[in-house]
């Protein structure tokens, strides 16, 4: 039982999907339900704690979870999509009819504004939390055409496909330093990182991009550029949109991959924030958070084993550890990013952290390094 239960808690974020969407297709009341079990699952988050060591036989197992959240991806957009409009191009409602006796016409007509924007808070964090983070780990499978493909096409619903391009070649080199946009400095507001990491990192990788092929002699804006296809990618995402539901559609996509990607930048700015390296130094488990709750390590296929991955970068993600030397999160990851939001309670999270790592962890370089914000009364930061 030991043994199915390894693998299976890797498959929630999938059982997740299919869920909502089979709510989203009862429409209504039901697009409500993604945005209770994703509370739900926050606050549950807060009691069960995982540290085990596993080892796995059946890697492919781990890695089909992975690709299934492609598909399930695509399903969601395209449910999500049918709602917004008032035709029905791919023929969803005679399918849902046929499978599953459901009126998919009325149940769109049921469905208000107000349901259609509570279902859409959970589309984006699924564009994020299991597209970007599943991609997360595809992006680092450098030597697989496969992999990198289908995390490219993961990363196009969040209009973020340069990040494997940055994210591996940039910011696991740089992380813990000045140049590593990737990096939450000290009391810098997560909104503020948002924007310095997003367009770092988007400037970085077109940077990179044009290095590479002007080191094989190639013109940087050509069909061979991946930072330039990959906007294509986001755009054939964006059109499928619009031929489901019109400039509504288009415009949702927009919306629903910018919040995804704000997922991201949230969670790398928890991952780092406050922690600094000194240039030439070697990547040690000190310069990331980790996070111990079961809940985030099974939703978010041990990223929350930070450190770890960081330092040993290559390691599948299940066969990441928990790692010494790591400052540990209080709280799961959701529940972190929704304090970053509001600086006085960031600020008393983190302090006792941040007071540990000053003075017990960090080395005399780094601590010469920590920039230390001074506050005044009537601002956070």
């Amino acid at each position: 039982m030991q043994a199915v239960w390894a693998y299976a808690r890797f498959a929630f974020i999938n059982v997740f999907q299919l869920v909502f969407i089979a709510t989203m297709l009862m429409g209504g009341v039901w697009m409500w339900a993604g945005l209770v079990l994703a509370a739900t699952f926050v606050v549950l988050d807060e009691f069960f704690e995982d540290t085990l060591e596993r080892r796995y036989t059946k890697p492919w197992i781990l890695n089909v979870l992975l690709y299934l959240n492609l598909p399930s991806l695509l399903a969601i957009g395209a449910v999500y999509a049918f709602f917004l409009g008032d035709i029905d191009p791919l023929g969803l409602a005679v399918l849902a009819g046929a499978a599953f006796d459901i009126d998919l016409i009325a149940n769109r007509a049921n469905t208000s504004a107000i349901e259609l924007f509570a279902s859409g808070l959970i589309v984006a964090l699924f564009f994020g939390a299991a597209g970007i983070n599943a991609a997360h780990e595809l992006a680092h499978r450098t030597q697989s055409l496969f992999d990198q493909t289908i995390g490219r096409w993961m990363l196009a619903f969040t209009c973020d496909t340069t990040f494997p391009i940055e994210h591996v070649d940039g910011h696991h080199k740089h992380v813990g330093m000045a140049d590593d946009p990737a990096t939450a400095r000290r009391g810098e507001y997560v909104l503020t990182f948002i924007v310095r990491s997003t367009v770092g990192c988007f400037v970085n990788a077109f940077k990179a991009e044009g290095r590479r092929l002007g080191a094989e002699g190639r013109p940087q804006w050509s069909l061979r550029n991946r930072a330039l296809r990959g906007q294509l990618m986001s755009l054939t995402y964006c059109l499928g949109f619009y031929w489901l539901a019109g400039w509504t559609g288009a415009l949702a996509f927009l919306v629903l991959a910018a919040n995804g990607k704000i997922y991201l930048e949230a969670v790398n700015y928890i991952e780092h924030y406050g922690l600094v390296r000194a240039k030439g130094t070697p990547i040690r488990p000190h310069h990331s958070w980790d996070c111990y709750q079961a809940i985030s390590t099974t939703f978010l296929y041990n990223l929350t084993r930070h450190a770890d991955h960081h330092v040993h970068s290559h390691k599948a993600y299940w066969s990441s550890t928990v790692a010494d030397g790591a400052l540990r999160m209080p709280h799961g990851y959701m529940t972190m990013i929704l304090a970053s939001f509001v600086p006085s309670l960031w600020r008393r999270i983190t302090a006792p952290g941040l007071a540990f790592w000053d003075a017990q962890v960090a080395s005399d370089e780094e601590r010469a390094l920590v920039c230390v914000p001074t506050y005044t009364k009537g601002t956070d930061y």
